[in-house]
């Protein structure tokens, strides 16, 4: 017997599973005390296994009884990470407005006193207490009874002026409510089909007055107002430090609008604009909003509406193809309206930005390298136009150089309009209008249209519009719309100095403006004579006399189809009033170049020189001036005779002749006679 007894424990030890016991007392201690109670109990009542066995599944049915009676119930609040926690097991800070009570399990006659018990404690906890969400996807069933303890439960906390939602209902859970009309009770308005949507949708109830410090804002969606960085860019202010505009907030929302969140944006939205009275546009970047459904859109021109009843403008920016059918199908464009809806943030900008800052006196408007502006410019030292009024440049009485500034500017023609009725205002004296173009970048077939209605509305009020500088991009756009041709292709100049040369005899005509600033653009025509150094200068500013019979003139700068006629005039000019003049020397080596159009314009002046009686003869024309004359016809018409290498030579040839029957002695040009000290 001893030896059968040793072979039995032996076998009994071999089936004694320790690993098992100790990995059941880590998963879950109740099973492992269950399992060692049973383990312990079947030994003791040996030989009658069957009553220790019993006694084990016992155990373990009032174990699921006890937890299907107490089931988890958590308090939720936002953890670090974004998500939402037991407040309780992770030490998080709780709402004192908002309560988030989480159930997690069957809702039956067993647990409903327990749910109702944790809801009630915690109400009891927080007398500020408005809101209080039970999130519900983790209860998977609910009967009768615990049907009947929710309908008790929501009728007992409205009673005490709470109100109660749901969220994550599970459709058979759903199914049950809707059968015992609970659903219809607590009311559609009130079940959310996530906790997200549920927070954002009653948290603004939840908070009268706006709570900076709620826990709850880490998982709300985030209204930030924009600045205009050093980059270039639209940035979150507060987080980069950027300074505000004074009159337009920029205001951007990062998420679908729907019914459920759209009070918390309207909260949002008025704490932000809270205290600033000088305040007059509100621009909305709507490009993050992926998606809205009907009621978040209604609920948006709700909020459009109360903005406008305080005095406020309300602009759009970016808003989705999606998002704009939509709007379109309920028809928001009366209360949005299609002219207050812009395709991207800047052009938005720059059509709000003239209206905010009229009459205002923000000089440092963090907005204003977006705004569309006109800046007259003036001939810098340097040779280039720049701003007159920040260089301290004089300013033509009868030309004036306008520059676009501003990455959309047209974005707003009116605003433009009454900026150049302003400027106009005070140059009552300019006849001419140069708008420098070179810092048009975006343009399209709409701005277009819009750049030839402020053509039109310029030509009306009696000034003549040109324009330079257009990039070749911004140009095809102007042709392809057919502006061009509507307002001029002769409109239309390369560079700032060769459109003030197509107006600035036109505009100079019958008025006198001495030392105008914008004729150092244009080529010189200078009269020349000895100089006591031997070499020939000009003859007005060295107070030099000059020839009676031949007039020497040279002629500095660049010949171009813009300039030719200018030059033409300069020189009929100078030999005008002059009876004994014979002869017209066109001293050619400070003549740059010449384009074609410009060749066929000397030519003509050749012409009617002669046609006038004068001698015309040419000098010091550089090789490559030749050439552009040469396949015009241009030489064949001054002819090969008339044609010097130097100055010195044409003179020398020319002089004799000139000078048949006339006493001139000294001639200006072989002696110095000087006439006055320079």
């Amino acid at each position: 017997q001893a030896v059968l007894a040793s072979i039995i424990m032996m076998a009994v030890f071999g089936l004694l599973n320790v690993s098992g016991f100790v990995h059941a007392w880590r998963t879950q201690p109740f099973d492992g005390v269950v399992s060692a109670i049973t383990f312990v109990c079947t030994l003791a009542l040996a030989p009658h296994l069957e009553e220790g066995l019993f006694l084990g599944v016992a155990l373990s049915l009032g174990g699921y009884l006890f937890r299907t009676m107490r089931p988890e119930v958590a308090i939720l609040a936002p953890t670090p990470d974004g998500g939402l926690g037991d407040a309780s097991r992770h030490g998080l800070e709780q709402c004192r407005y908002l309560a988030a009570i989480r159930f997690d399990g069957p809702l039956n006659f067993a647990s409903a006193s327990y749910l109702e018990d944790k809801v009630l404690d915690r109400v009891s906890k927080l007398p500020d207490l408005r809101q209080v969400l039970i999130v519900a996807d983790g209860i998977n069933e609910v009967d009768a009874s615990g049907e009947e303890m929710l309908r008790h439960l929501v009728e007992h906390l409205r009673e005490a002026g709470l109100d109660v939602s749901f969220s994550g209902l599970k459709d058979q859970v759903v199914d049950v409510l809707k059968r015992s009309h609970l659903y219809d009770f607590v009311g559609d308005n009130h079940v959310y089909p996530n906790m997200a949507h549920a927070i954002a949708a009653i948290y603004a109830s939840a908070h009268p007055e706006p709570e900076p410090d709620c826990p709850f804002r880490t998982v709300m969606p985030r209204l930030a107002e924009l600045s205009l960085h050093p980059d270039g860019s639209l940035r979150d202010a507060i987080r980069k430090d950027l300074p505000l505009c004074r009159h337009i907030a920029v205001l951007r929302f990062d998420d679908p609008l729907t019914y459920a969140n759209t009070d918390f944006l309207e909260q949002e939205t008025l704490l932000k604009l809270e205290g600033r009275p000088e305040l007059r546009q509100v621009l909305f970047i709507a490009h993050g909003i992926a998606d809205i459904d009907p009621s978040g859109a209604q609920k948006l021109c709700q909020l459009v509406n109360t903005l406008r009843d305080q005095g406020l403008e309300v602009s759009f920016s970016g808003f989705r193809d999606e998002v704009l059918e939509v709007l379109d199908r309920i028809d928001t464009d009366q209360v949005i309206g299609e002219d207050r809806h812009f395709p991207t943030q800047f052009a938005a900008i720059a059509g709000a930005y003239a209206h905010a800052h009229l009459e205002s006196d923000e000089d440092n408007c963090p907005f204003l390298p977006l705004a569309p502006r006109v800046t007259e410019l003036s001939l810098h030292p340097d040779g280039t136009l720049r701003e007159a009024r920040r260089h301290g440049l004089r300013l033509c009485s009868h030309i004036a150089a306008l520059r676009f500034d501003g990455p959309m500017m047209l974005a707003d023609p009116a605003a433009l309009e009454a900026q150049l009725v302003r400027w106009v205002k005070n140059r009552l004296e300019v006849s001419h209008l140069l708008l420098d173009a070179h810092t048009l970048d975006r343009f399209s077939g709409n701005d277009a249209e819009r750049l030839l209605d402020l053509v039109g509305r310029l030509r009306r009020a009696g000034l003549e519009v040109i324009f330079s500088s257009f990039r070749d991009h911004v140009f095809e756009v102007i042709e392809r719309t057919g502006a061009a041709d509507e307002i001029g292709l002769d409109s239309f100049f390369p560079s700032e100095s060769s459109a003030v040369a197509a107006i600035y005899a036109e505009a100079h005509q019958k008025r006198t403006e001495e030392d105008c600033p914008l004729r150092a653009m244009l080529p010189r025509v200078v009269e020349l004579s000895l100089h006591p150094d031997g070499s020939r200068r000009n003859a007005q500013r060295y107070g030099l006399a000059t020839c009676r019979v031949i007039a020497v003139l040279r002629i500095d700068g660049a010949l171009t189809f813009a300039t030719v006629d200018y030059v033409a005039d300069e020189i009929k000019t100078q030999i005008a009033d002059r009876p004994e003049l014979r002869h017209v020397l066109l001293a050619g080596h400070g003549l740059s170049s010449v384009d074609e159009i410009a060749s066929e314009g000397l030519a003509a002046l050749v012409v009617e020189l002669r046609d006038s009686g004068y001698e015309v003869s040419v000098s010091g024309l550089k090789d490559e001036v030749l050439d552009v004359l040469e396949r015009t016809g241009c030489l064949e018409i001054i002819g090969a005779d008339a044609v010097f290498p130097t100055r010195a030579k044409a003179i020398e040839a020319i002089h004799h002749k000139a000078h048949e029957g006339v006493d001139e002695h000294p001639c200006p040009l072989i002696e110095v006679v000087e006439i006055y000290e320079t």
